[in-house]
């Protein structure tokens, strides 16, 4: 007997599910009885490993770019979508929330800007200096992550994502219970 349409769906997305990344597949939730462009929707960023660990310290910003497939990845110019967020306030998790977002394939490329001179600071070996951290939690090899390795779907009404900062090669931990 051949497996039917849905079994075969159902095998195909436990495949996929065992390649995934680290950080949890994003989730999609309603927005209660608020009447929902279905073209747009709210991207919800909740972003670990808030904090200067080397001096305890908890300040500066977070510097998030949101890049679709029509921008060039990790380019300062045409960034469909900028926040700069302090992170006075919070210690360890902080979310980032974008309304109006379209609907669509999406990456997040973040880092923590210690020093506030919107600058990514970098060591002698070009790795990151400054905490950062991409959707999907994406690491590259010899190099920043792919836009497909970052990307991720946003759906309407609203999408959450995870993204853990990173020290150089080594990610910050996560938080047993993030808001």
């Amino acid at each position: 007997m051949r497996p039917s349409g849905p079994v075969i769906s159902t095998l195909v997305l436990a495949a996929l599910t065992g390649c995934a990344h680290r950080a949890p597949a994003p989730t999609f939730t309603e927005r209660g009885d608020q009447p929902v462009d279905p073209s747009l929707a709210r991207l919800v960023v909740t972003i670990y490993g808030i904090g200067d660990d080397s001096r305890g310290e908890v300040g500066g910003r977070i510097n998030l770019g949101l890049f679709d497939a029509s921008t060039e990845w990790l380019t300062a110019e045409d960034i469909p979508i900028v926040r700069v967020v302090p992170t006075l306030g919070h210690v360890d998790v902080m979310s980032i929330e974008i309304d109006d977002v379209p609907v669509g394939i999406w990456a997040v490329s973040l880092y923590h800007d210690l020093n506030q001179d919107n600058q990514l600071q970098r060591g002698l070996l070009g790795l990151p200096a400054e905490p950062w951290g991409m959707s999907n939690n994406a690491i590259g090899v010899m190099g920043p992550a792919t836009f497909e390795e970052a990307s991720f779907e946003v759906r309407s009404p609203e999408t959450r994502i995870e993204i853990g900062l990173w020290d150089g090669l080594v990610m910050r931990d996560r938080p047993d219970k993030l808001p």
